[in-house]
C-alpha cells in the first residue's frame, strides 16, 4: 500500500516536473521571440527612418537651392529694369523662370508632404510593433507566473506526501522504536 502511494507520488512529481520543464521552455521561447521582434522592429524602423530623413534633407536642400536661385533671379530682374527695352524682355523671361521655379517649389513641397506622410506611417508601424512587444511581454510574464505557480504546487505536493521517520527513545535501555507516518 505504501509502495503504491510512493509510485503514485513519483508519477505526480514526474508529471509536475514535466509541466514545469514545458513551461520553462515556453518562457525561453517567448523571451527569444520578444528579443527577435524587438531587434527586427528596431533595425527596420531605424533603417527606414534614416532613409526617409536623408531623402527629406535632400529635398529640403533642393528647396533651399531653388529658393536661393529664385532670389538671385529676382535681384537680376531688378537690376535690368534700368534699360527699358531689355527690361521688358528680361521681365517676361524672369516671370517664366519664376513660374517654373514656383512649380518646382510646389512639386518639392508635395514631395515633402509625401515623405512626411511616409514618416508618419512608419511611426505608426513602430507603435504597432511596440504594442506587439508589450503583448508578448505580458504573455511572457503570464507564462513565468504559471511556471512559478506550478513550482509552488509541486513543492506543496512534495511536502504533503513526504514520509517522516520519528524515533521514540523515551524508555531507557529499550529498543528504539521507529514510526513511519504519512502526513496528509
Amino acid at each position: 500500500m505504501a509502495k503504491d502511494a510512493l509510485i503514485e507520488e513519483r508519477e505526480r512529481v514526474l508529471k509536475y516536473e514535466t509541466i514545469k520543464k514545458h513551461l520553462e521552455m515556453e518562457v525561453r521561447e517567448l523571451a527569444a521571440r520578444v528579443n527577435e521582434v524587438e531587434a527586427n522592429a528596431q533595425t527596420t524602423n531605424k533603417r527606414v527612418i534614416a532613409g526617409l530623413q536623408t531623402q527629406l534633407r535632400c529635398v529640403e536642400h533642393e528647396l533651399e537651392e531653388e529658393k536661393r536661385r529664385h532670389v538671385e533671379s529676382h535681384k537680376m530682374m531688378q537690376r535690368r529694369e534700368k534699360d527699358a527695352k531689355a527690361a521688358i524682355a528680361q521681365v517676361e523671361e524672369e516671370q517664366k523662370v519664376s513660374n517654373v521655379l514656383q512649380d518646382n517649389c510646389n512639386k518639392l513641397n508635395e514631395q515633402i508632404k509625401k515623405y512626411k506622410q511616409r514618416l508618419s506611417e512608419q511611426e505608426s508601424k513602430t507603435q504597432e510593433a511596440q504594442v506587439r512587444e508589450r503583448r508578448l511581454q505580458r504573455e511572457l510574464d503570464s507564462a513565468l507566473e504559471r511556471a512559478k505557480d506550478a513550482d509552488t504546487n509541486l513543492n506543496v505536493v512534495r511536502s504533503k506526501h513526504r514520509s517522516w521517520v520519528t524515533s521514540s527513545t523515551m524508555i531507557p535501555n529499550s529498543i528504539s522504536q521507529f514510526f513511519v507516518t504519512d502526513e496528509d
